[in-house]
């Protein structure tokens, strides 16, 4: 589950209109990349509590936050939602082009924040192979998973270029 919000940080007066909310199974994560935390430890999503988020080195610079700090996240009109970071990461498992802020989290409770329980935005999929030789397979996965959507399976695909 991913979303679009404005992220703001009241005791440094920062804001950040663009900032990517991602909600991640905690089991599949580490498929995609392993990041670690500014201690060297790996990322743990099931250790975050409710609303607290892990946030990228990026988005940390932006906010100007860190470990511990309270931001709000405008989730709707009048609508500011309470987050603590837990922790600073060097990266961030699926990041949009033109998007530098990213916010993370388990995904029920970033469904929660968001009102949409069971709900999913996006499906990430990792091909077999490395970075390059992985990619031969995306035109055969993208074929089988758009044959799925015309069938009526209410979704569509299209391959990883719109992420880095």
């Amino acid at each position: 589950m991913t979303e679009n919000v404005a992220a703001i940080n009241s005791d440094s007066q920062q804001f950040e209109s663009s900032t990517r909310l991602a909600g991640l199974d905690p089991r599949r994560a580490m498929v995609f990349d392993e990041l670690f935390d500014a201690e060297g430890e790996p990322l743990d999503l099931t250790v975050l509590g409710p609303n607290e988020v892990y946030t990228n080195r990026v988005g940390a610079d932006a906010l100007l936050a860190g470990t511990g700090s309270k931001l709000s996240l405008a989730l709707g009109a009048g609508v500011l939602t309470p987050l603590t970071v837990r922790g600073v990461v060097d990266g961030s498992y699926s990041k949009p082009v033109g998007t530098d802020v990213v916010m993370m989290a388990p995904l029920s409770s970033v469904q929660q924040l968001l009102g949409r329980p069971g709900e999913l935005s996006v499906i990430l999929i990792s091909n077999r192979g490395g970075v390059f030789s992985g990619a031969a397979l995306t035109d055969t996965v993208v074929e089988r998973y758009e044959n799925h959507a015309a069938s009526g399976g209410g979704w569509s695909c299209c391959p990883s270029s719109t992420m880095r």
